[in-house]
């Protein structure tokens, strides 16, 4: 199965499993069966409750462990943070009779964020959640199905097991986002302070970045399997450095044997490596 991944392959066995399951499932309901039941697996209609805002400082470090959701990041306009689960399920749940609940709690330097890892599930299930943060906060995506991060922030680091990372008009000093099995596309990025950094890896998907890249500043983005598109905003100061195993590398259209574009002075570095894949890097009007 040359070109899947194993993540997709475990994710695919699951699937057929819960296939089996619920296609039990369906026989009994639809013949009419009231009182059926299967061993481990249990009826739940679950909406998530309510969290009240947390007070935790004008820049608290706040972490979020939630493999199973869809994690979307804002900024708050009221120097609290703010959690809405807004995760459903009408189905079946494999293995346990209650969904697994989000809980926010306070820690010494910010908040906590975390949800346990869920059973399977059979039916209408949608992870989402929402949280908003105060401007200069320090987040920590631990484990997420997805990301979507847009605002001010200190530093942000992402990780996800098996899923794609967005961020549109993001702004802050330091960015790190891993993705085992997931593409990254950010729109509109910014740096600010001293010594910015951005660090961006996905084991298998393709990466997509705008921003300004001022000097100094350090900038390195890495896919082991995917297209590599770069496009340098005006105002931009830096040195692009790009290499490819199995591909070609473009600058603003053109094929280019030297992998090596600059924007304004070129005074910060920013270094790209794809394994299998092309690398686009644009410099027109930076």
């Amino acid at each position: 199965m040359a070109g899947v991944s194993r993540t997709s392959i475990v994710a695919m066995l699951i699937a057929a499993e819960m296939l089996i399951v619920g296609i039990g499932i369906w026989s009994m309901t639809s013949l009419g069966a009231a009182n059926w039941s299967v061993p481990g697996v249990h009826r739940v209609d679950f909406v998530a409750p309510a969290i009240a805002p947390i007070a935790a400082g004008n820049a608290p470090v706040v972490t979020i462990d939630d493999i199973d959701s869809h994690v979307i990041i804002s900024d708050s306009n009221d120097g609290l943070v703010h959690v809405a689960d807004k995760t459903v399920l009408h189905g079946w749940l494999v293995g346990s009779d209650k969904a697994q609940v989000l809980t926010a709690t306070r820690t010494p330097d910010g908040v906590r964020i975390f949800r346990p890892e869920g059973h399977g599930s059979i039916g209408y299930s949608n992870g989402r959640v929402l949280v908003e943060v105060p401007p200069q906060s320090r987040v920590e995506v631990i484990r997420s199905d997805r990301t979507d991060i847009s605002g001010s922030f200190a530093y942000a680091s992402i990780h996800t097991d098996d899923g794609h990372i967005s961020a549109t008009n993001l702004t802050g000093n330091g960015f790190d986002f891993d993705s085992g099995d997931g593409g990254i596309t950010i729109s509109n990025i910014a740096f600010t302070g001293n010594g910015p950094h951005m660090h961006l890896r996905t084991a298998d998907g393709s990466v997509h970045v705008s921003g300004v890249f001022g000097a100094p500043g350090a900038y390195g983005v890495t896919t082991s399997d995917g297209r590599v598109e770069i496009t340098l905003l005006s105002g931009s100061n830096v040195t692009v450095s790009g290499s490819t195993d199995d591909g070609s590398i473009f600058i603003n259209g053109d094929r280019h044997a030297g992998a090596v574009a600059k924007a304004g002075n070129g005074d910060a570095a920013m270094n790209i490596h794809t394994a299998d894949g092309s690398i686009h890097i644009t410099t027109n009007g930076a």
